[in-house]
């Protein structure tokens, strides 16, 4: 980040009308250069995490994305039919996955990232 260095005394002189006008650009000056730095750095922060939030759901998307490709192209079962590929441990595996993603993508919306 670029160095901040305010105009002097002398400079000022020559764009303000009066000594008020000097110290209200100075009082102005003091205040950017404590207060800027520290909004950069929150909103660098928070774009931070931004960024990591819409890598998170990237990957969820994927997945998903994923997901229904298989199920297009997988055939139809009933599980009556064909129990033996209905492995209810996998499709406990797969529940409690999405409601870990559902249970993210919950909680980035309360973080106010969503």
């Amino acid at each position: 980040m670029a160095t901040f260095k305010p105009l002097s005394r002398a400079q000022l002189a020559k764009i303000c009308p009066d000594e008020e006008s000097i110290r209200f650009f100075e009082k102005l000056f003091r205040q950017a250069g404590t207060d800027t730095p520290d909004l950069v750095d929150d909103t660098e922060a928070k774009a931070e995490y931004a960024v990591a939030a819409v890598n998170a759901l990237s990957q969820v998307v994927a997945g998903i994305a994923s997901s229904l490709e298989l199920l297009e192209i997988a055939p139809a079962v009933k599980q009556e039919e064909a129990p033996e590929m209905c492995d209810q441990g996998r499709i406990a595996e797969l529940e409690a996955r999405v409601n870990d993603l559902i249970e993210e993508v919950e909680a980035m919306k309360a973080s106010q990232v969503l």
